[in-house]
């Protein structure tokens, strides 16, 4: 029977284990029968909060388990399970992995897209049959992957509490988006079928003239409607792939103002610091230390600012590009460079 069941983590910091916490244990009583437990469960929920953990950390989760089985050398080592990892990253990496996501998706969009196009031609050209109807349940199987996929990206965001509005709007007008898609796609596969068999049923030799016809004609519409929802699927699968890659370039955008302001705080930084220990003193007072320090931050400075000049205009070019496919977040680009100007962001780099 079991003699010790519990869940431990351990945290490894530069490679070392610094720390090991056990977060739950279960208390293992004689069943009633007097027998010892022999199969046990053991649930707990982790608040990674509680270990403290720092950007690059890893930590292990296990569950051990001990017998009280003693043979001739003692008792049996504890049998430990396969540890559960995880990674402690940036709430900005994150996002970046969460975007690699969102592209591999987007990525998948544009070839299913290109593949019911395909289909649909096909259907236009030859008719419904039963290797049409095949595909077509196939590409059904991918969008559902795609969706999957989506889904499970939009969960690790919850699961991490990224609180990114820009993320939170591009993953639900995409879930929107490929939920039509998957609907628009079943009426296709059944359209199909509806083809199939009644293109069978026109192949009967014993149909008379008339109820031939009448299952052509029944055909026939089946396989229009079939080519409508393919282009539905199409068209909703051209969207989810222009709404990830405006979300991906906005996103761009923003970690582009991010930084500058990151580079900017660092920079202001630096100045203050080196204000301070040269106060009073001209530049031939200076150490020659002091200069090239002076003349490194007067050169950051003057790269920051054409940085900042450099986002202002490609925040109006891509605005002027998004203006017919997506006028809303085109304003959105519009507003940011318009309020970076107003600002002074640039002047207030070169006046540094």
């Amino acid at each position: 029977g079991l003699s010790d069941f519990r869940i431990e983590a351990s945290l490894s910091r530069a490679a070392a284990t610094s720390r090991v916490e056990q977060l739950a244990s279960l208390d293992l009583e004689i069943e009633s029968d007097g027998d010892p437990v022999a199969d046990a469960s053991l649930e707990t929920e982790l608040d990674l909060a509680t270990l403290a953990p720092e950007i690059g950390d890893d930590i292990s989760i296990v569950s051990v388990v001990s017998d009280e089985w003693i043979g001739p050398d003692g008792p049996r080592e504890p049998v430990r399970s396969e540890a559960r990892r995880f990674k402690v990253v940036s709430e900005v990496e994150l996002i970046e992995q969460l975007q690699g996501g969102l592209g591999s998706i987007r990525r998948s969009a544009i070839r299913l897209e290109g593949d019911q196009a395909e289909l649909a031609d096909r259907v236009r050209q030859e008719g419904a049959d039963r290797e049409a109807t095949r595909s077509q349940d196939r590409i059904g199987d991918r969008i559902e992957a795609a969706r999957s996929a989506l889904e499970a990206v939009d969960s690790r965001r919850r699961e991490n509490r990224i609180e990114d509005e820009l993320l939170a709007d591009v993953l639900d007008q995409a879930e929107n988006l490929i939920e039509a898609a998957a609907a628009a796609e079943d009426r296709a596969l059944a359209a199909l079928d509806a083809a199939t068999a009644a293109r069978d049923r026109a192949a009967d030799p014993q149909l008379g003239d008339a109820e031939r016809m009448a299952a052509e004609a029944d055909a026939e519409d089946a396989e229009r409607e079939a080519v409508e929802a393919q282009q539905e699927v199409q068209d909703e699968l051209t969207d989810l792939a222009a709404t990830l890659d405006r979300g991906e370039d906005a996103w761009v955008v923003s970690r582009q103002i991010e930084r500058l302001a990151e580079d900017l705080a660092e920079l202001q930084e630096r100045t203050g610091d080196l204000a301070e220990r040269t106060m009073g003193r001209d530049r031939d007072e200076l150490t020659s230390e002091e200069r090239r320090e002076l003349d490194d931050v007067v050169r950051d400075q003057s790269d920051l600012a054409d940085r900042a000049e450099e986002l202002i205009d490609d925040l109006e070019d891509r605005a002027e590009a998004m203006e017919t496919a997506a006028p809303s977040e085109a304003d959105g680009l519009r507003q940011a460079a318009e309020e970076a100007r107003q600002e002074g962001l640039e002047e207030e780099m070169r006046e540094a």
